[in-house]
């Protein structure tokens, strides 16, 4: 009978650990095969092949990029353009002292609606990811927005199939002032 009692609790121990020890076994795989780092945020394809783009001394950052984009790099605009779609790169200067007063002037002067909107730090810099419905245009669009020394840095894209660049992109966005 003594037995019998110290029995139980212990299978129902080595049942709880190991249901425990297969749900974090199928966490960690979903994680793998879904792209996304345990914090949610796209991680970089090892097959990948990324180049290191440093823009004019007027935009002042770096990002790492996939190899099959070509860039262009305007003054106030660095575009990666890949079989006619593109992820643009622009600097705006404001008199704002935030991200939010930037973003809040932004949203009032065009009809939008906001489908996603998350905060997040970027190379250690206020930042904020939104997708966007453009209604009169028709056009979606998933914008990084990133505030820094009164620039609001936006890298955009129209096209759903390049989400995915534009996350590794802006991941890897470096302010680099002179």
């Amino acid at each position: 009978m003594r037995k019998q009692i110290i029995i139980i609790p212990l299978l129902a121990t080595t049942f709880i650990i190991a249901v425990l020890l297969t749900f974090i076994s199928q966490n960690n795989r979903l994680n793998q095969t879904s792209g996304l780092t345990p914090t949610g945020m796209p991680s970089v394809m090892p097959s990948q092949t990324l180049k290191t783009f440093k823009s004019s001394n007027v935009m002042d950052f770096t990002v790492s990029y996939p190899s099959k984009f070509k860039v262009v790099d305007n003054i106030d605009e660095v575009d990666f353009n890949v079989n006619g779609d593109q992820i643009s790169i622009v600097r705006n200067n404001t008199n704002y002292n935030t991200l939010d007063e930037y973003i809040k002037d932004f949203d009032s002067k065009r009809k939008l609606t906001v489908l996603d909107h998350s905060q997040l730090s970027i190379g250690g810099l206020d930042s904020v990811l939104r997708v966007v419905y453009f209604p009169e245009e028709k056009i979606k669009q998933k914008s990084y927005y990133i505030f820094v020394d009164s620039s609001a840095y936006i890298i955009s894209t129209k096209v759903e199939s390049l989400y995915s660049d534009l996350d590794q992109i802006a991941q890897s966005f470096r302010y680099t002032p002179n």
